[in-house]
């Protein structure tokens, strides 16, 4: 039995990155057309494959099975592959890309994926900032606006003020809620703000967030300090 091993995915854009170099040697039209005809050739291949899996169901009466189930996927392959060399001929760092793109539609798709640590810059008051280099803040609430939701467990929070050190954070969960009345009733207003009490903090959380801003609904994040980046040391 012969074993395939699926090639690493930076050796994959590797070869494509080759086969790129081949496509443009032998061009025949300028730069720019010669990309957008790679593009257009998606269509193509698209084609191919509704064509195969039209001859896997037989859907043509005139016609008895015309194609396998291998035929579907090679056809698929040749998408993808065209695709590849579609977005190589734009984007010379195509792997960087695709692999952000990835990242970006499966965090907003899957609620537990976890994938690879990112790295959040997030601003706060003073106040605020020294309470979260203390420890003594555990609990970081925000406004669940598009960017703020792709923060995910694993993640790497910066806590940034204009004149401060920045502290790292390691985010250790997200809690999502309708709005900040909700958040309070769920999580401990000590964790969010152990210098005031929860109407305090829901004050603080209302003058800091209009009310379109709320509606986007309320995130808690669990955030733990990273021994190596704390201020004192």
């Amino acid at each position: 039995m012969t074993t395939t091993t699926a090639l690493h995915p930076v050796t994959q854009w590797d070869t494509v990155a080759q086969l790129v170099s081949w496509l443009d040697a032998n061009a025949t039209l300028p730069p720019e057309q010669e990309r957008l005809m790679r593009i257009l050739k998606l269509s193509e291949e698209v084609g191919e494959v509704s064509e195969a899996i039209a001859g896997v169901l037989s859907s043509n009466p005139r016609k008895s099975r015309s194609h396998a189930e291998a035929d579907v996927q090679a056809e698929l392959c040749d998408v993808i592959l065209t695709a590849m060399a579609a977005l190589r001929s734009r984007a010379p760092d195509a792997n960087e890309v695709f692999c952000a793109h990835l990242d970006r539609v499966a965090r907003r798709s899957l609620p537990d994926y976890r994938g690879p640590a990112r790295m959040h810059d997030l601003h706060l008051l003073p106040e605020y900032h020294a309470l979260v280099a203390s420890g003594d803040k555990t609990i970081e609430v925000r406004a669940a606006s598009p960017a703020k939701n792709l923060i995910r467990p694993g993640d790497r929070i910066d806590f940034r003020t204009d004149h401060d050190r920045p502290v790292a954070c390691e985010v250790i969960s997200v809690g999502h809620y309708p709005d900040f009345s909700v958040l309070l009733g769920e999580e401990d207003p000590a964790a969010i703000n152990p210098a005031t009490d929860r109407a305090g903090t829901f004050a603080a959380l209302r003058s800091i967030y209009p009310p379109d801003k709320e509606q986007l609904g309320a995130l808690a994040i669990e955030i733990a300090l990273l021994a190596t980046d704390h201020p004192d040391r």
